[in-house]
């Protein structure tokens, strides 16, 4: 077992609290749970962001294009919100029953490849779709890159003599 363990009274079941039944979906092996479990609920709640952005944005187009799914209050607020709550749940329940990080270890020129490539995405939509000038684009995706490089210069990313913290 990962990391150190403290015995808990609740083990796979329910409880009513503040009239609200709330299940148990915390994995519990032995009678134990593992004090990882704090961490990995906070990562997946920060993370539950993104979830929710996505769902927010993603569930209104669907409404908009499929005919039969009824615009109202629920399909436009309601579905994101499951969606976020449903991710978050599943991905708690695999980080804690696998024991398994499901973090890509991305390096400071990874960020920089992957700015990039979205710079270039945005910079093909804004002259191909939106009509921009290409000169206008280009020379804002040459500043933002150059600002970018500058910063991490300044912030010392690049500078392999000092050793990363944590």
């Amino acid at each position: 077992m990962k990391g150190d363990v403290y015995p808990i009274k609740l083990v796979y079941g329910c409880w009513f609290g503040s009239g609200l039944l709330v299940f148990n979906l915390l994995p519990v092996k032995y009678g134990f749970m593992n004090r990882e479990i704090p961490r990995i609920v906070r990562e997946e709640l920060w993370r539950s962001i993104a979830w929710f952005g996505l769902a927010l944005v993603g569930w209104p187009i669907l409404v908009d294009e499929l005919a039969w799914l009824e615009q109202n209050l629920f399909t436009v607020f309601g579905l994101p919100v499951v969606t976020c709550a449903v991710l978050t749940a599943g991905m708690i329940g695999i980080r804690t029953v696998s024991g398994a990080e499901l973090q890509y270890p991305l390096s400071s020129s990874g960020v920089l490849l992957w700015g990039a490539i979205l710079g270039v995405l945005t910079g093909v939509y804004l002259i191909a779709v939106e009509g921009y000038s290409p000169l206008l684009v280009v020379t804002g995706e040459v500043a933002a890159a150059a600002a970018t490089v500058a910063w991490y210069w300044y912030a010392g990313v690049f500078d392999s003599s000092t050793e990363p913290a944590g």
